[in-house]
């Protein structure tokens, strides 16, 4: 070193270079929702700064601004500058680059309040409610190429009445849509979805409900049908709903009655429903309709009256009775009432009387069954039946039996009421013919002879009393034949061959032809009544006795007879022949055809001789005829229709004797067990008295003791109802 005086010295330097700190620039990474106020310090280690190097962090690239802390970081790249000192105090700078990244924003649905779908099943609105939510569901959208995505479920079941939390429904899968709740319950699933950033792993997520009520109620209405008849069960009830779960139930009460449910219908599949309870008698009834899900109902707000006409729809009959047969002079009045006015009624099934008045008479009726229908404005029908009687205008006929002209000395009486007896009869009988008579026709001919008659000096050795009565089998004559065999060469031979008397034995010379005998008594009968012969033909009559010359009815004498109705017909359908069809003089003239063996059709014998036996029975003794005894029979329960009147039902019951006097007679004809009541009936349809008999059983004879009054031939109606039926008869009462 050399000084101004140019004096120099030695001297020697030595230069050291201390290293620098050896640091690097560092980096750091967040995602926006996890980055937090922190330390720089804290990231010394990162820019390589060594523990006992100093670091100082400044804000700014100048290195100006000393920062400690890096604050809330906002997204983005946000700068810090070191400078790190050694020990030596060198220093070196280093970088910090700390980016914030973004957080997935997801685009969540907005919240849905639905509800379930009323009106069909529950497995139809299950399918509803789970198309609405997986539409729901896909309203969520995201690029799939930059995130992916996780959902999460959460599912909450409350009241719609106080919104308290409801225990979780067991069979609910998660992920999936809500099952439907029961109603007055909604549930509520709670829906997040999560993005990924598949560069960042920075998460996003938002959130959004579900919601579904079950607010499907039932709605309910009814309409009904009054009962039209008193008694039937024609009202209804027609119940309608919708709005439930598929499918429906419907039940039906009716109250007061131990039956309940009175009615159900179940399985009810559409919507809206209605439901016919048809066939429903009178009374209050109510209904409760339930659907699917067993909570949901709805019922009548009152009771539902079904109501009927106070009364029932009735007839009383009475008649007045034809005066004189065919003249058409009986009638009936009618007085009905109950139901529901205007009436038509009509008698039988005649044009009906429109819009009638009570009572009304029917005029103009011939004896017999009459059947009258009443029908009201609800088209209730009743009907009755009854009969007209018959005042008997015509004498009575005076007929004996065989076995009353096989005796001498009979005490008979003519029609004219003069007095007689049997032989003076047959006298008459043979003289009125000329003295012979021939039964038969043509080659087959039994003759009767005045001499058999009246030619023996002693009246009882006459041939007559030997030949009547007469019987056995019914049939032709086989030729020619007379009690005396004469004339001689006459070809009678009875003596030979018994045909038509017995040729021995203590019958000898009796008749064996019942036909023969029976048409020789009918022939005797002529001569005792000569209108005998005018008498038509009915397949059955009734005759009861009458006193010589008289016409008034002498009691418990009433009998009936038949006539075969094939006999009848052939004589009403062989009018050349036969003019005047079936009389008794038509019956006489095929009887001796048919004893001389001629065409009789297909008529038996036995059916012509039991005609006219009927004949001699009927009027035996002086008879004169009556109404039959009618037999009404009308089933329990069923109105009678005029247009179905039936009268040919067998009777159940016959009641004895006729006319009665002090008691009346009752033997039960049907054939099973039934309890039975006995009524006693005038004319007018009143009811007399009653007689209930709880052991009733076929042939039982029951003896009814009137507690009425009666007049002499007075007619009532005994009526017997059983289980089954009902049968009416016609008695008289004797004088009293």
């Amino acid at each position: 070193v050399t000084n101004e005086d140019e004096c120099d010295s030695p001297a020697e330097l030595a230069i050291t270079i201390n290293a620098a700190p050896s640091v690097n620039n560092a980096s750091a990474e967040f995602c926006e929702d996890n980055h937090e106020n922190t330390v720089l310090s804290g990231y010394d280690d990162n820019i390589g700064a060594e523990a006992d190097e100093d670091v100082v962090w400044y804000s700014d690239s100048d290195r100006t601004l000393i920062v400690t802390e890096t604050g809330n970081l906002s997204v983005g790249v946000h700068t810090y500058y070191a400078t790190v000192t050694n020990e030596d105090e060198c220093d070196s700078p280093a970088e910090l680059a700390i980016t914030i990244n973004a957080l997935p924003e997801p685009d969540c649905p907005d919240p849905a309040d639905t509800g379930v779908l009323c009106g069909v099943s529950q497995e139809d609105a299950q399918v509803n409610t789970n198309q609405e939510f997986s539409d729901w569901l896909d309203l969520f959208d995201y690029d799939s190429n930059l995130y992916s995505v996780e959902i999460s479920y959460a599912y909450e079941i409350r009241s719609v009445v106080d919104n308290s939390v409801l225990p979780p429904n067991p069979n609910q899968v998660n992920g999936q849509a809500p099952l439907n709740p029961v109603p007055g319950q909604l549930v509520i699933v709670s829906v997040t979805w999560t993005l990924t950033d598949k560069d960042t792993g920075c998460i996003g997520s938002c959130p959004s409900t579900f919601t579904l009520a079950n607010g499907c109620r039932i709605d309910c209405s009814e309409e009904k049908d009054d009962v039209l008849c008193k008694g039937a069960s024609t009202g209804s009830i027609t119940v309608s709903a919708n709005g439930g779960t598929l499918p429906y139930e419907v039940k039906l009460y009716k109250l007061d009655d131990p039956v309940s449910p009175y009615r159900i219908a179940s399985g009810l599949d559409t919507n809206p429903i209605e439901v016919l309870f048809d066939n429903l008698p009178a009374g209050s009834y109510s209904y409760l309709v339930t659907d699917d899900s067993g909570i949901s109902e709805c019922t009548n707000n009152e009771p539902i009256l079904i109501s009927e006409p106070l009364d029932d729809l009735s007839l009383d009959l009475s008649s007045d009775p034809e005066n004189c047969e065919g003249t058409n002079s009986g009638s009936v009045e009618v007085i009905f009432s109950g139901g529901t006015p205007p009436y038509d009624i009509s008698i039988d099934g005649n044009a009906a009387i429109v819009d009638a008045t009570s009572p009304y008479t029917f005029p103009n009726l011939g004896t017999g069954i009459h059947s009258v229908s009443i029908v009201d404005a609800n088209g209730c029908r009743d009907g009755e039946r009854i009969f007209v009687d018959l005042i008997i205008c015509s004498d009575a006929h005076c007929t004996y039996t065989q076995g009353y002209y096989g005796e001498l000395n009979g005490s008979a009486c003519t029609i004219d009421g003069t007095p007689t007896y049997d032989h003076q009869i047959m006298i008459t009988a043979i003289d009125q013919a000329g003295g012979v008579f021939d039964f038969g026709s043509g080659l087959n001919v039994f003759r009767l002879k005045a001499s058999d008659i009246y030619g023996a000096g002693d009246p009882t050795a006459n041939n007559i009393f030997k030949m009547l009565p007469g019987g056995k089998t019914p049939r032709a004559l086989d030729g020619f034949d007379t009690y005396d065999n004469l004339p001689l060469g006459s070809g009678s031979d009875w003596l030979i061959d018994g045909d038509p008397l017995a040729k021995n034995g203590p019958g000898m010379g009796s008749i064996n032809n019942n036909l023969l005998s029976q048409t020789m008594t009918l022939f005797f009968n002529f001569a005792a009544d000569p209108t005998l012969g005018n008498f038509v033909l009915e397949p059955k009559f009734a005759t009861s006795d009458v006193a010589c010359g008289s016409t008034d009815i002498i009691p418990n004498t009433y009998h009936e007879f038949t006539i075969s109705s094939t006999v009848i017909n052939y004589l009403n359908e062989n009018l050349i022949n036969y003019p005047g069809g079936a009389t008794v003089t038509n019956l006489f003239k095929l009887a001796n055809r048919a004893l001389g063996a001629e065409n009789i059709g297909g008529l038996t014998h036995s059916n012509i001789n039991g005609a006219v036996d009927a004949i001699n029975r009927g009027f035996d003794g002086c008879r004169i005829r009556v109404p039959l005894v009618v037999i009404i029979i009308k089933p329990v329960g069923d109105p009678i229709d005029a247009s179905k009147v039936n009268v040919n039902n067998e009777p159940i019951f016959t009641a004895y004797p006729i006319p009665f006097n002090d008691v009346i007679k009752i033997r039960y004809d049907f054939d099973y067990q039934s309890d039975v009541q006995i009524q006693i009936l005038d004319t007018k349809g009143t009811l007399l008295m009653t007689q209930d008999d709880a052991d009733a059983y076929q042939n039982k004879e029951v003896i009814i003791t009137p507690s009425f009054k009666k007049g002499k031939n007075q007619l009532f109606f005994v009526k017997v109802i059983t289980n089954k039926g009902v049968s009416i008869r016609k008695v008289l009462s004797n004088e009293y």
